[in-house]
């Protein structure tokens, strides 16, 4: 494996890539070992002939070795771009700042999120992996903040929601909690699998615009945020009554416990 520090964003190669999205907390990654495990999944689901990574605990050290202010205490975003060529894997890693007011902020009044359709997902082997390019997600960003909303769904050729443009999604229909199946389409979320391992009873499902319309409260999930919750999507909103429970999962990536 060849570590290199990207200076901001890596750039987009014209092939594939995976991308790994993680939150600092102190000389710390949480829930690394979940970043790992995806990780080592998706790299010979993705190429031919790729090399196995490097053990769980060297390739971490590695990744912290390239981030100086890590030692300042500060959380950060950090962003590892795993490629194969030549038949070697190299990690670009980029990161910035994350703003813990920004966090608290939407923890009171929650998201405003729309609906993306038109670039519907299609499911298949390679659908649940973090990669680059993606250009339906970065579409539905860019929608979203066009409409002055903080997030877009994004919908598959059944055109049930699979996700957000950066999250998964969850959702409380008659205080059962749901979330769509890998078979849908979306993204194998880190704290997606984080939640099924800790909430007990979490029903997988298709989530149809009908069962939008009856949820009683929809969450936005992923591992630099954790758990957040929808107040308003397409003029239907929601409330936050079992979110205030399980907003206690959060604690793993805000404090490291």
């Amino acid at each position: 494996m060849q570590y290199f520090l990207a200076g901001g964003e890596p750039t987009t190669p014209p092939r594939d890539a995976l991308i790994e999205t993680m939150r600092t907390k102190g000389n710390a990654i949480p829930l690394w070992q979940y970043h790992y495990a995806r990780l080592q999944k998706s790299v010979p689901l993705l190429w031919y002939g790729a090399p196995s990574l490097p053990p769980q605990d060297a390739f971490l050290e590695n990744i912290l070795l390239q981030i100086p202010e890590i030692e300042h205490g500060q959380p950060l975003r950090v962003r590892l771009q795993i490629d194969f060529d030549d038949y070697t894997l190299s990690c670009a890693i980029s990161y910035s700042t994350i703003y813990t007011e920004y966090q608290a902020g939407y923890d009171k009044i929650g998201l405003r999120v729309c609906i993306y359709d038109d670039a519907p997902l299609a499911a298949h082997l390679l659908s649940k992996l973090k990669r680059i390019p993606q250009v339906a997600y970065s579409r539905a960003a860019q929608y979203a903040t066009a409409q002055g909303l903080d997030d877009a769904f994004v919908i598959n050729n059944a055109h049930c929601i699979t996700e957000s443009s950066i999250a998964n999604v969850f959702w409380v229909e008659g205080d059962k909690l749901y979330t769509p199946p890998l078979s849908e389409g979306c993204i194998a979320g880190v704290f997606r699998s984080y939640m099924l391992d800790n909430i007990n009873g979490i029903e997988q499902q298709p989530l149809t615009l009908q069962a939008l319309e009856n949820a009683s409260e929809v969450w936005l999930s992923n591992a630099v945020r954790g758990i957040r919750w929808v107040v308003e999507c397409a003029g239907k909103r929601y409330g936050n009554r079992l979110f205030e429970t399980y907003k206690k999962l959060n604690a793993i990536i805000l404090n490291g416990s």
